[in-house]
């Protein structure tokens, strides 16, 4: 169990000291870990349309709009999800490369739900360009969509934040998530 934790531990003081950039790590295992591409989501969607097209972010400026922001749970994951990915206030701004201003967060489903249910479709679409989209069709969709956001933007050696053009079209891998419970291993009395 110290071993688990240990790593477990190690991996999240990694996350925070590389600046945003994850990097694949196989502590104390037989595989070899690597440093993904700075913007490069992880895991991967289900597809991604990479370009190299760059745009720069400004901390000062940027924002996250929608039509969803009466529902506590995104407005309080758009204020998580700004601090996150604006780490440290930049005041550098790359001015040969156009800015994206803004993220519009589009929800089909105007129900605030609490939690996410077994029939709830998260998938979502997510077009980072000049006039950046996120659009999905419930609330817990475009919260996987905010967190592909996140790991898209990158910043350089002076703090500059940027981003590729990217197309991504996502939903979760499997329709149903549950917990197994092994019993095996149990004292259960018959």
């Amino acid at each position: 169990m110290y071993w688990v934790l240990n790593g477990v531990v190690s991996m999240l003081l990694l996350l925070h000291n590389t600046r945003g950039h994850i990097i694949g790590l196989a502590v104390r295992l037989p595989l070899q870990g690597f440093q993904a591409a700075p913007g490069a989501p992880w895991p991967y969607p289900k597809v991604w349309k990479n370009s190299t097209t760059v745009y720069s972010l400004n901390s000062e400026v940027f924002q996250m709009t929608g039509n969803m922001m009466h529902c506590i749970i995104m407005s309080e994951a758009i204020q998580r999800y700004l601090k996150l990915v604006f780490f440290e206030k930049n005041v550098m701004t790359d001015r040969t490369v156009k800015e994206i201003k803004s993220l519009h967060i589009f929800v089909e489903d105007e129900i605030c739900h609490d939690l996410p249910d077994e029939n709830m479709i998260e998938s979502y679409n997510l077009i980072v360009s000049e006039s950046s989209t996120l659009k999905a069709k419930s609330i817990w969709g475009a919260l996987r969509g905010l967190e592909t956001f996140s790991q898209l933007v990158y910043t350089d050696s002076n703090n500059t934040y940027y981003i590729n053009k990217t197309d991504i079209i996502d939903e979760p891998r499997f329709g149903y998530r549950g917990l197994m419970l092994d019993t095996a291993r149990c004292h259960v009395i018959q």
